[in-house]
Order: C-alpha cells, then sequence, then structure tokens
C-alpha cells in the first residue's frame, strides 16, 4: 500500500504507521507533535516529511528511500535495528535532532544541519557510520564511534561543533 500524493496533517498526539512494505509514496506530511512509525520493510519513497515538535522513526529494515525529511521545534527522526536513512535529504533546523542506533546505516544520505540543530550517532552498536554528506552548523555527538564522512564526494564545510565528550570518538573524512 502507498500514501500516493496524499497530503497528510497530523495533530498532536496522533500516530501514523507504515509497516510491512508500506510507503509513504510521494505524500507531504506535516508531523505537529505527533508520530509517524516506519516498521519491518516499509519505505518513506519520496515523500515530503516535515517534522513540528513530531518524530519519525525508522525501525527494524525500513529505509528513508529518497524522502525529504526536516525535523524542528523538538522534532525528531530516529533511526533503529537494521534501518536505513537510503539516498534521503535530512535536514535538522533549530532544535531538530536526528539519532542513529543499533545497525542503522546513512552511507547515501545527505544531512544538512542548521544552526540549533543536533546529530546524535552515540547509539550506533558498530565502531561507527558513514553518512554520504554532512554540511551546515548543526552540533554532532560521537560517543565513542567513529563518524565517516565524504562518501557522496561532495566538497561541503561542517561549521557545528563535533563532539565525543571524552569518549573517544573520531571523524574520518574520505573523498
Amino acid at each position: 500500500a502507498s500514501a500516493g500524493n496524499l497530503e497528510i496533517s497530523k495533530g498532536p498526539g496522533t500516530i501514523l504507521r507504515f509497516n510491512d512494505n508500506a510507503s509513504a509514496g510521494a505524500a507531504t506530511i506535516t508531523n505537529t507533535q505527533s508520530s509517524i512509525n516506519f516498521n519491518n520493510s516499509s519505505s518513506a519513497g519520496t515523500a515530503h516529511i516535515h517534522n513540528i515538535g513530531g518524530g519519525t522513526s525508522f525501525n527494524n529494515a525500513s529505509s528513508a528511500a529518497n524522502a525529504r525529511i526536516s525535523a524542528a521545534a523538538d522534532g525528531t527522526i530516529g533511526f533503529y535495528g537494521n534501518a536505513t536513512a537510503g539516498s534521503a535529504v535530512i535536514t535538522l533546523l533549530d532544535k531538530g535532532f536526528a539519532y542513529f542506533h543499533g545497525n542503522s546505516t546513512a552511507d547515501g544520505a545527505t544531512i544538512v544541519g542548521e544552526a540549533g540543530g543536533s546529530l546524535d550517532i552515540s547509539g550506533v552498536a558498530a565502531d561507527g557510520i558513514a553518512i554520504g554528506s554532512l554540511s551546515g552548523n548543526a552540533a554532532v555527538s560521537l560517543g565513542s564511534k567513529a563518524l565517516t564522512l565524504g562518501g557522496l564526494g561532495r566538497s561541503e564545510t561542517v561549521g557545528g561543533a563535533i563532539t565525543d565528550s571524552g569518549n573517544g570518538g573520531s571523524l574520518v573524512k574520505i573523498g
């Protein structure tokens, strides 16, 4: 099943779930203080998802695919289990957060972080994670993990603080 080209506006306290092989298609979804969950092999397709104080989570083997996903005003984007950010463009606006946990991946994704945004990779199970492209002024928290950048071969600038909180994290630039 696919959400096709629907325009969906979600209000506070609601939950929208994409399970199994479901797709958000090319929908435009505004997620205000509520939740969107992608589970199992579901996909965000080419959707535009805007989290304003709401959260979007990718769980198990789900994928952000080629979606454009943003988070602002305490909005979150989380990847858990074996989820992948695919080739998505993820934008972290002021007080927008993205988290990677478990065996999630982002080697084909583009993450743009504005001042006040935050990216946290400290929850990945492996020694680190690769992100295809990272730019902007968001803060990046490594924990003890290695962050590998440059897999998409772009020349970009990261102006936000990259910290490991004394836990031995590292930054690797390729390309």
